[in-house]
């Protein structure tokens, strides 16, 4: 996938989409989801849009989140989707618990449930797919590069 079938997926006019970065920085690449996120604040397309550095725990930016009374909610997160390193698509709900899209203090579903109970959205999951997510790690090479890509 590159940015422009990124664009091309979403439909929700920009100012109607909140994206959420997740990730844990000194995990290596488990951070690639605010890498992410930070990439797609800097692109013209999106600056109508609603950010949120929500780290490894999205449950502190629910409020934040439905203050914007967003249509769109897309997490961004590091997660095993069977690829190769830095390779990165949307991931089914339905595959969620095999991809672990999370390795934070909240399962995202229950995220996603109570966000739906105040508000009626569409939530959507991305997802990269890291190489090493051991503590202390730098973020790896491969998903610096496939970043570079995919945003070009």
């Amino acid at each position: 996938m590159n940015f422009t079938d990124f664009k091309k997926s979403i439909q929700t006019p920009a100012h109607q989409i909140v994206f959420v970065g997740l990730g844990n920085e000194a995990r290596g690449d488990d951070a690639a989801g605010l890498f992410f996120l930070n990439e797609l604040e800097n692109c013209a397309e999106f600056n109508d849009s609603a950010f949120i550095e929500a780290r490894a725990n999205p449950e502190n930016h629910l409020q934040r989140i439905l203050e914007h009374e967003p249509e769109l909610v897309v997490f961004i997160d590091a997660a095993y989707i069977g690829a190769t390193p830095g390779d990165m698509g949307w991931i089914d709900r339905d595959r969620l618990d095999t991809a672990r899209i999370s390795t934070h203090a909240f399962n995202i579903t229950m995220v996603e449930q109570y966000l739906k109970s105040n508000q009626e959205m569409e939530v959507r999951y991305f997802g990269i797919q890291p190489e090493t997510t051991t503590m202390g790690q730098p973020v790896s090479g491969a998903i610096m590069d496939n970043l570079k890509l995919f945003f070009r």
